[in-house]
């Protein structure tokens, strides 16, 4: 755990530092706030609902496929039954309170903490909590893995949900049918592509690059 948090601050403090640098304000415009991007939520922007949607539908999933885990864990798990005296066994209590946290950061309840914690808004996204859910289901379902009785059904249910989401997620995608080609088409040749504005240092924007100028032009106009 101390070393997690050693890690943690490695990231975090030169973040914390280098905002000063780019234009970070423009990293919570509108689509980008957590107020518009909890579980379900439905703005003006049919794209940006559609793609709400999708992320929801899929932590929805994970929240599911969690609770069924942490079920059979407990259910079968030598270690769960030694849940209330084993220090073995303290890291199914902590991974339950963790995936219970982070399911609830992504319900509108939680506007309040959002608003109030410490730069929490800047995750944007309350649906990125999901990975911290897949965390979870992972460690429950290994668990689960190592007894036969649940080994079977455990696998063979992510197996039908992997092939049927993963089909979903490619046919239904925030970009155009062609930005992808075009996207690669540009790092090919060196031309580039748009960036974003949050990232751009201060005073500068990005629009004011030639949008076919080589590598070495758009250097040389970074740092004019």
């Amino acid at each position: 755990m101390r070393w997690a948090l050693v890690l943690a601050a490695f990231y975090l403090l030169p973040a914390a530092y280098e905002q000063r640098w780019v234009n970070i304000g423009q990293a919570l415009s509108s689509g980008l706030l957590p107020s518009e991007n909890f579980l379900f939520t439905q703005i003006a922007d049919v794209e940006h609902t559609w793609f709400n949607w999708i992320s929801s539908l899929c932590a929805l999933t994970l929240i599911l496929l969690t609770a069924l885990t942490a079920f059979r864990f407990a259910a079968v798990s030598p270690a769960a039954r030694r849940f209330q005296t084993g220090a073995k066994a303290l890291w199914g209590s902590a991974l339950l309170v963790l995936g219970s946290v982070a399911t609830v950061m992504m319900l509108r309840l939680t506007a309040p903490l959002w608003n109030l914690l410490p730069k929490m808004r800047f995750v944007q996204f309350p649906w990125r909590w999901m990975s911290i859910v897949a965390v979870v289901c992972s460690c429950f379902l290994g668990r689960c893995d190592r007894n036969g009785a649940a080994a079977g059904s455990g696998l063979f249910l992510v197996a039908i949900l992997l092939f049927p989401l993963g089909y979903f997620l490619t046919q239904n995608t925030w970009w155009d049918p062609d930005e992808m080609s075009t996207q690669l088409a540009a790092i090919k040749t060196s031309t580039g592509y748009e960036g974003v504005d949050e990232y751009d240092p201060l005073g500068d924007d990005h629009l004011d690059l030639p949008k076919r100028a080589s590598r070495r032009e758009n250097l040389a106009g970074l740092f004019k």
